[in-house]
């Protein structure tokens, strides 16, 4: 191969369209046993998937990418990502030890090659990345869990709405009735939620 990587890639998740079928034929055709094809990956899939890896790599071109669900996967099961600089993936990748390709060579695969290449031989350094980031990850899950229950609880108080109004504020909020069917399942057409 020409990277010189000695690695197996997986590949998940649909194929968008007919080039992007093209570039996989063509990199099976290169790279045989060593190109995984997995597919749409769903619920248990996704986390054996991921918990497989031992890093995930993102190489997004979509220029108006914001802060992708699949790269916060990957570091919730202990995945070293490696993501071009888009939107918020640099932010959330370096805080946690990963890499990122500047958005101006995010295009180019040897960028992220030569990433992998270097990982592959100082299996230490990305044992500990991956030790990292399932470790801030869990951090990070455990804080946000903790603020949605605070913000529900005052929700389903009415306090929220009492400081909302107190304010003056002229945004249409979510009302305690609707927010209660949200929580137990039951459809509820709303035009606006604002938290």
């Amino acid at each position: 191969h020409r990277s010189g990587v000695n690695a197996v890639f997986e590949l998940g998740g649909p194929v968008p369209g007919p080039e992007e079928q093209r570039i996989i034929d063509n990199a099976k055709k290169e790279l045989g046993e060593k190109l995984v094809l997995n597919g749409p990956l769903r619920s248990e899939e996704k986390i054996a998937y991921f918990r497989r890896l031992d890093v995930f790599v993102f190489p997004t071109r979509y220029r108006f990418e914001a802060q992708p669900n699949v790269i916060l996967e990957a570091l919730c099961c202990g995945c070293a990502v490696i993501g071009a600089d888009r939107g918020c993936i640099a932010e959330d990748v370096s805080e946690m030890g990963g890499w990122i390709v500047p958005g101006d060579k995010a295009s180019d695969s040897r960028e992220y090659f030569s990433i992998i290449k270097a990982l592959t031989k100082d299996r230490t350094k990305l044992r500990a990345v991956q030790a990292k980031s399932l470790c801030l990850t869990h951090k990070r899950l455990r804080r946000a869990v903790n603020d949605y229950q605070k913000m529900l609880a005052l929700i389903l108080t009415g306090e929220y709405y009492d400081r909302r109004f107190r304010e003056g504020s002229s945004q249409n909020c979510i009302s305690f009735s609707a927010a209660c069917a949200l929580l137990w399942g039951q459809d509820v057409a709303l035009t606006r939620l604002v938290f």
